[in-house]
């Protein structure tokens, strides 16, 4: 089991399939984080749960900044590949002004990445991360939600991130 103290002044990136307990790490070193510093942010790009996928981070101290917009579930909700194309960029254009209120802080946890990479790009990702001493970030990378060239986007975007981070955690 992974430690906060362990990923300190790291960049951090958590991969892997659905329900895999990427979120439940995420949250489990996030609650002690929190019990460690107050200097953290929380930019949460997940869905609300639908078909048993997505769920947002829920940070327990008051001091924790957090960030979070309605975020769309293009796979599920899409009936056609335009329609998925265009939620995911809804998607985009909310998250990106998430970015734009972002105050940094040493440490940032980043739920469901993955979401914003469907459509958006890894350059815009490694600006706002590189503001932080500590980054935990985690995002879906698997086959179950398709491999169709809009998955195919989003698992080369965040294959691309990993040359980013210091620590990748496969779940």
């Amino acid at each position: 089991m992974w430690k906060f103290t362990e990923l300190q002044n790291k960049k951090t990136l958590i991969l892997g399939e659905v329900h895999t307990g990427k979120t439940w790490l995420t949250q489990s070193l996030l609650q002690e984080a929190e019990s460690l510093t107050s200097n953290i942010a929380v930019i949460d790009m997940a869905p609300d749960p639908i078909k048993g996928v997505g769920g947002k981070l829920q940070p327990t101290s008051p001091e924790t900044a957090y960030y979070t917009t309605d975020i769309l579930t293009p796979r599920l909700s899409g009936k056609t590949a335009g329609e998925i194309i265009q939620l995911a960029e809804t998607n985009k254009k909310r998250i990106e002004s998430l970015f734009q209120n972002y105050v940094p802080r040493d440490v940032l946890f980043i739920n469901d990445i993955s979401i914003y990479l469907q459509r958006g790009s890894v350059k815009t990702i490694v600006h706002v991360i590189s503001s932080s001493h500590t980054v935990i970030m985690n995002g879906y990378l698997g086959t179950s939600l398709g491999e169709d060239p809009f998955s195919q986007r989003e698992r080369e975007s965040i294959l691309s991130l990993q040359e980013f981070c210091d620590v990748l955690i496969r779940r």
